[in-house]
Order: C-alpha cells, then sequence, then structure tokens
C-alpha cells in the first residue's frame, strides 16, 4: 500500500498534471497530502509485519544524518534564519526519501518504480518531440528559441514546472536511460532490441533540447551503462579507465567553450573555494 502511494507520488512529479492537464489544482498541497498518506500506510504495514521498522536499516540513519548536516550547515555560520527557513524544505526531501527507501524493499518494485521513470520519460520526450514538429507540446506548451551557431535560430524544447528549463529536462531524460535496460526480468535479445528503442527515443528528445550540459550527461550516462553491461568483475577497472579519461579531456576542452561556459567555470572555482573553505559543515541549503 506504501509502495503504491509512493508511486503516485512519482507519477505527479514528472508528469506534473497541475502545470498542464489539471490547472485548476494548480496551488493545492497535493505532494504534502500523499506523503501524509504514505506516513499512515507506512505506520499500518509496519504494526501488521508487512514491511520491516525504519530503524532496522541503517540508510534510515544516513538520512536522519542528511538533514541534521543540513541545519547545520547554518549554525556553524550562526545564521539563525537560515536555519529555520532550512528545516521544512530539507526535512521533505529526507522524509521522503527515508519513506520511499523503506517502501522499495524488493526487487520487484525497484523493478516497477524504474518501468515508471521510463513511462514518465518516454511521455516528456514525446512533449519534446510535438515541439520540435509542430512547434508546440502538450496544451500548447511552447519551446524557447535561442541563438544558435552560424547566425541560426535553436527551437530548445522544454517540459513544464521544475523542468521547464531545458538543460535540467535534458539532465533529467539523461537520468531515465539507463532504466530503460532493466525494464524486464528476463532478458533476451529482443528485450533488449524494444530496451534500445526505448533508450533511442529518450535521447531524441533529450538532443532536442540543444543543451550541452546534456550532451554531457547523455555521454557519461552512455559510458556508465555499457560499463554495467559487462562482467561485474570488469566494471571497477573500466571505471577506473573512464574517470581518468574523462580527467585528462578536461583541460582539452577550453576551445569549446564560449563565453556563456567560461563564466560557469569561474562560478564552478567560486564555489570549489566556499567549499575547500568550509569544508565541514558547507555554507548551507540554497
Amino acid at each position: 500500500m506504501t509502495f503504491g502511494v509512493m508511486l503516485v507520488f512519482v507519477l505527479f512529479i514528472f508528469w506534473r498534471p497541475q502545470e498542464w492537464l489539471l490547472p485548476w489544482i494548480f496551488g493545492w498541497p497535493l505532494m504534502d497530502i500523499v506523503v501524509s498518506v504514505a506516513v499512515i500506510t507506512f505506520w499500518l504495514e509496519t504494526d501488521q509485519r508487512n514491511l520491516r521498522p525504519p530503524f532496522d536499516k541503517p540508510q534510515t540513519y544516513l538520512f536522519i544524518g542528511l538533514w541534521f548536516a543540513s541545519l547545520m550547515s547554518h549554525v556553524a555560520h550562526t545564521y539563525f534564519a537560515g536555519m529555520m527557513e532550512t528545516i521544512i524544505p530539507t526535512f521533505k526531501i529526507c522524509f521522503f526519501g527515508a519513506v520511499l527507501f523503506n517502501a522499495t524493499e524488493r526487487t520487484s518494485r525497484l523493478r516497477i518504480l524504474g518501468r515508471l521513470f521510463v513511462a514518465m520519460g518516454c511521455t516528456m520526450a514525446l512533449h519534446s518531440m510535438l515541439q520540435q514538429w509542430r512547434g508546440y507540446g502538450f496544451a500548447d506548451g511552447r519551446p524557447l528559441w535561442a541563438p544558435g551557431d552560424f547566425g541560426t535560430i535553436e527551437v530548445r524544447s522544454r517540459y513544464f514546472g521544475i523542468f521547464s528549463d531545458p538543460n535540467d529536462f535534458a539532465q533529467m531524460l539523461a537520468a531515465f536511460i539507463p532504466f530503460s535496460f532493466v525494464i524486464y526480468r528476463r532478458r533476451s535479445f529482443l528485450k533488449f532490441l524494444i530496451s534500445a528503442a526505448i533508450a533511442g527515443w529518450l535521447v531524441m528528445g533529450l538532443l532536442a533540447t540543444h543543451s550541452r550540459g546534456g550532451l554531457i550527461a547523455l555521454a557519461t550516462v552512455t559510458a556508465i551503462t555499457v560499463i554495467f553491461m559487462l562482467p561485474a568483475r570488469w566494471t571497477p577497472f573500466f571505471m577506473l579507465i573512464f574517470a581518468g579519461v574523462a580527467l585528462v579531456l578536461c583541460p582539452y576542452s577550453a576551445a569549446w567553450l564560449d563565453e556563456s561556459a567560461h563564466e560557469r567555470i569561474v562560478y564552478w572555482g567560486n564555489a570549489n573555494q566556499m567549499f575547500k573553505e568550509n569544508i565541514l559543515f558547507g555554507i548551507g541549503a540554497g
């Protein structure tokens, strides 16, 4: 029961019907309601021994520690207002993560969750491609028009809500791709072809965003997916090679960076400096 409620939560996160399909429910605390129901069902299932108590698993303590660390990052700088603003948002993230982890305790449930990811990814990719084919997607959702190379105009597909930025949208589609290859319990050549076709559809949706960050994410996801398809004993060796090659290629990317990319590197440098100066607790959420 709890797992089903969690699936509803995930569905709403990616489908986002309040943003385009059912705008009249926009502003309702849907996520809070769903999580509240999940807490009740989780308590009932734990009491009936259908689920293990959450404190029997070490991951629960990691979520608690993450929430505590998010508060300490402001306490360390005596920033009381920041701590108060952090309590609720970070608690929601950590609490949902703990409940989802404890409710997803079987391989079959993990596979169901992966299938939901893939279904939502395919839906989002359809919206992305519709913007390329006819100029608008679901509910008249329009793409971004941005200047491209050689004086061209790029049509950058996007989704709704937290995925309304093409870069965020592309990153999410890239994250869905590996799940395409685990939707089936048993492997066969035909099932592999179906999974590859689904992955190709997600890639098409990602490319329609014209996101450079999305391309980097796609390259990373592709490499890691291929590595995990190899025998397990080879995984550590190839992961080290992949990380080494990526680091070696970084200095050679300067010639391909435009002004916007250079500015982002400066921001990353500033962030790294802040991290080194506040390495224990950071500087706070947000």
